[in-house]
């Protein structure tokens, strides 16, 4: 069988894999570890952006301080 096979049985077959157990698996999954996940690398990008607007003026101060971060 090949990927292109397997995609379209997948397709076809679509409402048999949706469930409502699925999709409570998938907001736990969301929740649970994408979030705090992304949540941290977001922190760390601020702190950086933080970091490198101490010796900037103007715009790119003001955009590595509180647009971006905000963003």
């Amino acid at each position: 069988m090949t990927i292109d096979e397997i995609k379209n049985e997948v397709l076809e077959n679509m409402k048999d894999f949706i469930t409502t157990e699925v999709k409570d698996m998938a907001i736990k999954w969301i929740k649970d570890m994408a979030l705090p996940a992304v949540k941290e690398v977001a922190t760390a990008f601020v702190a950086e952006l933080k970091n490198s607007a101490v010796d900037e003026k103007g715009w790119v101060k003001f955009r590595d301080t509180i647009f971006l971060p905000v963003a």
